[in-house]
């Protein structure tokens, strides 16, 4: 639902903008302007330029290089420096000598059709200079495009301006602007050079989440709020802008959660607890603590380690807001040491402002030694602002320690092992991904490891053998609880492995897996009266020697199957 701007705001007025260049002091010392054939022409557009950059020399060490969103300026001088005195009372200002120059390379990553420098120059004595403009071949050297006389002497203060127009063949992305001595008598002083654009005058680019001028820096955000509010785009950027962005379901100003966690609690005691030591690593600690530690555990000399508090309520730690990027896994790892028989500390997890949940216990341990765990995030990712709470699960838990605790996303892993697209063995991922593209393209799971299994010569175990039903009765499910007969039988045909383990697989685990799993109860090879007089003996009962099916009663689909099997 859009945001309703009231009528009467103030934004609705028409807000004259213009930009100001004040030079301190100039207005009290006249100026005898160049004439004006110096100039380039000015067009009626002259009011659509604006100041992109303006260089006073205030600074012993200016002039200054400049790096803005659309454009940057490199500063390149010989036999200039900077002086505190010169015939504009301007203040500081740059003074060139016989032979000496000042460049500039102005760089335009966008269109602004048109450039105007302006400077004022002075000169006691007769120079002979003149600024020059063309391409920038190095540094702030290249052809000569444009030039003007800088002319001046006796002590005059002159302002000059001179455009170019950029999108002339003549000149290119880079121009270079150069300011030479030509060898009179004079020394030359420059000062307050501006440097003006048009069409490329609109203000700097802000985030979509800052207020500012019209439209921001992504484009589809942008369009998504415009055509709620075109005041967005027409305007200005404001609050109700900001508010429009997740309101109408265009995007989020929630801070991205870092990628990841790794923390070793490096490898100094810092006092204050462990949110105080650690804030950018953990935002939240409740109850005592925790604290760093460099002693017992899993702590020593020169490695710090997390160290729980005892009491109640539990001495507990949240992290940051946790991200997963587009991992397909995520698994926590870390290591710690309790006190014999002391219950573990408690990892939970915890997103949005939801209450946390339970999802690793440290078990009691027998001794003190540090210990490696393992918990399986991947379920979790996607989550949005995910947290992992760390408490001590005991009120007596103060000797309790953890460290290295890590995040690992998207971890390499053998053709047996599910996780994220491909497997560490280039031969097998390359087999099965051209069976199935998904294993390389989106997560390697259950059907990719029996791929690599039954088809491209991988060690590994069949993940649907070993569940299930009974190997001679067909299900809508793949493979059966026998896990040597399933493998054999997929081998032969993997879609009993791989989709449903129906009648063709019935069929052939009789060919493939011996009389035994055929009903022959009597172990003499055929299956017989012999066998149906054993099944009728154990009938209703929940026998496993005849209970064929796996029902936990023998009953008709036994009986079926003995006749199935007869021979």
């Amino acid at each position: 639902m859009p945001l309703e701007r009231p009528s009467n705001s103030i934004r609705g007025l028409e807000l004259a903008r213009s930009i100001v260049v004040a030079v301190s002091g100039m207005a009290l010392f006249p100026f005898t302007l160049a004439s004006a054939d110096a100039f380039s022409p000015k067009g009626d557009d002259d009011a659509s330029f604006c100041l992109l950059h303006h260089e006073p020399f205030e600074s012993f060490s200016a002039p200054q290089d400049v790096a803005e969103t659309g454009f940057s300026i490199d500063w390149c001088q010989t036999g200039g420096s900077v002086a505190s005195s010169g015939f504009c009372p301007t203040g500081q200002m740059f003074r060139i000598e016989p032979g000496g120059r000042i460049g500039a390379r102005f760089s335009s990553a966008v269109e602004c059709g048109r450039l105007r420098i302006g400077f004022v120059a002075s000169s006691l004595f007769d120079t002979l200079s003149r600024i020059e403009i063309g391409p920038a071949i190095d540094g702030c050297d290249g052809p000569i495009v444009q030039f003007l006389d800088i002319d001046v002497s006796k002590g005059e203060c002159r302002q000059f301006e001179v455009e170019c127009l950029l999108d002339e063949s003549d000149f290119g992305a880079e121009i270079a602007i150069r300011w030479i001595h030509g060898g009179g008598d004079g020394i030359l002083q420059i000062d307050e050079i501006t440097f003006e654009g048009m069409h490329c005058c609109g203000e700097p680019s802000h985030s979509c989440c800052e207020s500012g001028g019209p439209g921001c820096d992504d484009p589809v955000i942008q369009a998504c709020v415009c055509d709620q509010d075109p005041y967005c785009c027409e305007t200005a950027w404001d609050e109700l802008c900001i508010a429009a962005i997740a309101v109408g379901d265009c995007g989020s100003c929630v801070d991205a959660c870092e990628l990841g966690l790794a923390t070793d609690f490096g490898d100094l005691y810092i006092p204050g607890g462990l949110c105080a030591a650690l804030p950018e690593v953990f935002d939240a600690c409740s109850g005592v603590g925790p604290y760093l530690t460099t002693s017992g555990g899993c702590a020593g000399r020169g490695d710090a380690a997390l160290r729980f508090a005892g009491g109640f309520p539990w001495s507990t730690v949240e992290t940051r807001c946790i991200g997963f990027g587009e991992s397909v896994t995520a698994s926590l790892s870390f290591v710690c040491s309790t006190s014999p028989g002391v219950a573990g500390p408690v990892i939970e997890a915890r997103w949005l402002d939801l209450a946390p949940v339970e999802i690793f216990r440290v078990p009691f341990g027998s001794d003190p030694g540090c210990r490696p765990f393992s918990v399986d995030l991947t379920a979790f990712i996607g989550l949005p602002e995910f947290r992992l709470r760390l408490r001590s699960g005991s009120s007596v838990g103060d000797a309790t320690r953890i460290d290295d605790l890590r995040i690992e996303l998207d971890a390499d892993h053998g053709p047996c092992v599910a996780g994220a697209p491909g497997c560490s063995d280039p031969s097998i991922e390359g087999c099965v991904c051209d069976l199935d593209p998904f294993c390389c393209e989106v997560g390697w799971d259950d059907p990719c490891i029996t791929l690599s299994a039954v088809i491209c010569g991988s060690d590994c175990g069949i993940p649907a053998c070993g569940t299930g039903g009974h190997c001679g009765l067909s299900r809508s499910e793949p493979g059966c609880e026998d896990v040597d007969c399933c493998t054999a039988v997929c081998f032969e045909d993997p879609f009993c492995c791989l989709v449903r383990w129906d009648e063709s697989c019935v069929q052939t685990q009789v060919v493939v897996c011996g009389p035994e799993v055929g009903g022959d109860l009597n172990d003499d090879g055929r299956v017989d009266g012999a066998d149906l007089g054993i099944l009728l003996s154990l009938w209703g009962t929940s026998d496993s020697l005849a209970d064929l099916d796996g029902s936990g009663s023998v009953d008709g689909g036994d009986l079926g199957l003995i006749l199935a099997f007869w021979s």
